[in-house]
């Protein structure tokens, strides 16, 4: 169909034309469905920018992508930047009827030092959510730009946690909350010495965190000792309401960063 259409093209640079979008699309879809599917960890890409034109997208917009199981809950964390205008769009595939939640930055509460919290999927939060509903395959993050090249830009990131698998001795990453006190991270374990994480941790302190896109070493401690429930008070308040919710065997942890 698509060399037919090509071939039916009235002049050859409508062919071409036609060419560089069908590869454009190919190109695009390789990257969805194959270098960066759905996970537990998904991880962001660009689907449009300057050299790739997909549909009508704004050239003064930066897109980014991640692709979503609707049955997860995903914990998304960075900074607001300066950017004119902001959001995020949960879309299911399909042809029609495409957009299933949309959340702009008029919506999103913003701390003072432009750092934000989100929550994509999952049971429904009082404010910064976006809903995944039943069909929710991958979420859009639009950034528009008065002046592209320049400026601070939204930098939206996981924080990672990775630890040394007790049994297979690899990398295991797992996406946490929590929150940096200057080389001491704090966060609270749902499930306590029930995690893989935390098992992990004991048989091996030594883990990495990723936060703000940069990786960083230490040594994390089991604080059982710990109240919880005012640990959690200071912690991001999203975060700490959905380990409320979901936890049933909380554990505070700290992780003492390398100098």
């Amino acid at each position: 169909m698509g060399v037919q259409a090509i071939a039916s093209a009235p002049t050859y640079a409508d062919q071409v034309d036609g060419l560089r979008f069908i590869l454009r699309q190919l190109s695009y879809r390789e990257e969805q469905e194959i270098e960066f599917p759905a996970s537990e960890q998904p991880e962001l890409f660009y689907p449009e920018s300057p050299t790739r034109k997909v549909f009508a997208d704004c050239p003064d917009t930066i897109y980014r992508q991640f692709n979503v199981h609707p049955d997860h809950t995903y914990r998304l964390t960075g900074t607001r930047g300066d950017s004119a205008y902001i959001s995020f769009t949960a879309y299911r595939a399909a042809a029609t009827e495409r957009v299933v939640a949309d959340l702009h930055d008029g919506e999103i509460e913003i701390a003072a030092n432009v750092a934000l919290e989100l929550i994509v999927g999952g049971p429904a939060q009082s404010s910064n959510w976006l809903d995944l509903g039943d069909d929710g395959a991958f979420v859009i993050i639009r950034e528009y730009r008065h002046d592209r090249a320049g400026g601070a830009h939204a930098s939206p990131t996981q924080t990672l946690l990775e630890t040394t698998g007790r049994k297979s001795g690899r990398p295991r990453r797992t996406p946490i909350g929590g929150q940096l006190d200057s080389n001491r991270l704090w966060l609270v374990s749902e499930f306590g010495e029930r995690s893989q994480y935390v098992r992990n941790i004991q048989s091996d302190p030594r883990v990495r965190i990723r936060v703000g896109g940069c990786w960083h070493a230490g040594t994390a401690h089991l604080l059982p000792e710990d109240d919880v429930n005012t640990r959690l008070a200071a912690l991001p308040r999203l975060n700490s309401a959905m380990v409320r919710a979901m936890g049933d065997n909380l554990l505070t942890i700290r992780i003492d960063l390398d100098e």
